[in-house]
């Protein structure tokens, strides 16, 4: 699949922007500040329904205008089709896609599907869990819409069952009805482990031989999941009556803290690089390769999965790569269409006869 062509009406820093791109390498330079990034937020944004930069699409509204536009010309397999999404300062927001509007963003999921390597990527191995948790998720949500939907009820009820601890903390009388939220709880809950340890297995054997390659043998990454959970196993049945012994067994901390304390919300995925754990004990230069190594993962799943490769953004990152994982990076992805930004043009990639450069300054492209 491949992005043929993106319009900007009030986007960010563009008033109205019509760009052509390439089924290649299309590397976006210039200087700080004159839109490169939000061209990727674009893409983002119409593959996932939301930006991975800020939760509000007010502020990704030009400012003095009334709302933004984005439309995406996608070519995927032997169709192509119009990804259109606006937005206003009322907080109104609409999706089309090949011009019918849909209700759920589970709709949209799926359409166009990319993988994301920027700065801000760093946080799957540096800071919480809950980036880890992340990059599985959103990983999963774009392969399966069934998982999206699990997603969304299991994280309802948790909210519930942790409203109820709260109510039985103050009237002990309602205990007796935990029992129904914990069944729906566990079989959520299992439902969601099984699909995350299956996906992260595959990306696990793949990171781990692509870093392997990236640092030439002198380096080991590990990836595994870590779940609050111990009683899983491959027979769902037998790992949602474990699950629900377990919630028993906690009950009494639940109820006295008031939230749930085991399930997919509390998981963690480890990352180590030569036996220690990658956040505290590794190198920047060691942290974004271990990202990259996963992100080439996940890439290389994805073609897997769906049987083309998806859009793959790296935003800022690329210049601070050395030359020999440059090198390794463009022949690993020259068959797949990339977004590149960088404050700088880089001349070393001319190899590669698959790339068109585009400088942009103030909002305007020059290729």
């Amino acid at each position: 699949m491949y992005v043929n062509k993106i319009k900007f009406i009030n986007f960010r820093n563009y008033p109205k922007v019509e760009i052509d791109f390439f089924n290649g390498i299309n590397f976006l330079y210039g200087d700080n500040a004159q839109g490169k990034t939000n061209i990727i937020e674009g893409i983002y944004l119409s593959a996932l329904g939301k930006s991975q930069r800020i939760a509000r699409d007010a502020e990704m509204i030009l400012f003095g205008s009334e709302g933004y536009f984005i439309e995406i010309d996608l070519i995927k397999s032997d169709r192509s089709y119009k990804i259109e999404i606006g937005a206003n300062n009322k907080k109104e927001k609409r999706i089309k896609i090949a011009g019918r509007e849909i209700k759920k963003i589970g709709e949209l999921l799926g359409k166009l599907i990319i993988v994301l390597f920027s700065p801000d990527e760093l946080k799957i191995v540096k800071e919480s869990p809950y980036y880890r948790r992340r990059f599985i998720d959103i990983l999963v949500c774009q392969l399966s819409s069934s998982y999206l939907f699990n997603l969304q009820k299991y994280y309802k009820i948790a909210a519930q069952r942790n409203n109820l601890l709260k109510q039985i903390k103050k009237k002990r009388e309602l205990e007796d009805t935990l029992e129904i939220w914990d069944k729906e709880y566990a079989e959520t809950a299992v439902l969601i482990l099984k699909k995350r340890i299956e996906i992260l297995e595959r990306i696990k054997e793949k990171a781990e031989k692509i870093h392997k390659k990236l640092t030439e043998g002198k380096e080991t990454l590990e990836i595994y999941y870590k779940s609050t959970f111990k009683g899983f196993t491959e027979h769902i049945e037998q790992s949602t009556e474990n699950f629900i012994k377990a919630l028993q067994q906690n009950r009494s901390i639940d109820i006295e803290t008031g939230f749930t304390h085991i399930g997919p919300q509390r998981d963690d995925i480890i990352i180590k690089i030569n036996g220690k754990d990658a956040g505290n004990f590794s190198s920047q230069g060691q942290q974004r390769t271990a990202v990259l190594s996963l992100k080439l993962a996940e890439l290389e799943l994805i073609k897997e999965e769906i049987g083309e490769a998806p859009v793959l953004l790296m935003d800022d990152v690329f210049s601070e790569l050395d030359a020999k994982r440059r090198r390794f990076l463009i022949e690993y992805i020259k068959d797949v269409q990339v977004f590149i930004t960088s404050t700088e043009k880089l001349e070393d990639l001319n190899f590669i006869n698959k790339i068109n450069y585009y400088k942009i300054k103030e909002g305007k492209l020059e290729q």
